[in-house]
């Protein structure tokens, strides 16, 4: 099983790398959902990710990811300290806004920096889909795992195909 995945995951890393341009060292926006999942089921995910993406990757959050874990309180407190150990991206929001707001506006219409997402939260995720080349972990159960490249994306490949064809 573990055989499968691990080539599953790198044909849709080629995928993105070679349609979108996504390579190492991967920077991975983390949300404050996934951190919560991953440590109530005891996943460390600053290990995990270099594993499962076999290259070097550098986990960030921005300051509103992190003021929402802060006021979470107690419930997101272990997740609040995992985080302060990731690489901070500076978002530009003088008040913090909804952590998903501020993801989907640093990602924004085309991913330009390329950036891989690791969330839990599912409007965040259909808005995400939504963007061509935006690669997408999540957690099943302990199990962290890439998804497959979404329609939008499979569609923006096969107009550059075409584009390419007629050149």
């Amino acid at each position: 099983m573990r055989v499968k995945r691990n080539k599953n995951h790198r044909r849709i890393l080629r995928f993105f790398r070679l349609t979108f341009g996504v390579q190492e060292p991967y920077h991975v926006l983390v949300d404050g959902t996934f951190l919560t999942h991953a440590l109530q089921q005891r996943i460390y995910v600053k290990e995990q990710l270099p594993k499962m993406l076999e290259g070097r990757t550098t986990p960030m959050v921005t300051n509103c990811v992190l003021e929402e874990l802060r006021a979470l309180g107690d419930r997101a407190l272990g997740a609040a300290i995992i985080a302060k150990g990731y690489y901070r991206l500076k978002c530009g929001h003088e008040n913090p806004i909804v952590a998903s707001k501020c993801i989907a506006q640093q990602i924004g219409q085309q991913n330009q920096r390329r950036f891989l997402v690791a969330t839990q939260d599912p409007e965040l995720l259909q808005t995400l889909r939504d963007v061509p080349g935006v690669p997408l972990i999540r957690l099943h159960g302990p199990v962290p795992q890439l998804e497959e490249p979404s329609k939008t994306s499979q569609k923006r490949k096969a107009a550059l195909e075409t584009q390419k064809l007629r050149a």
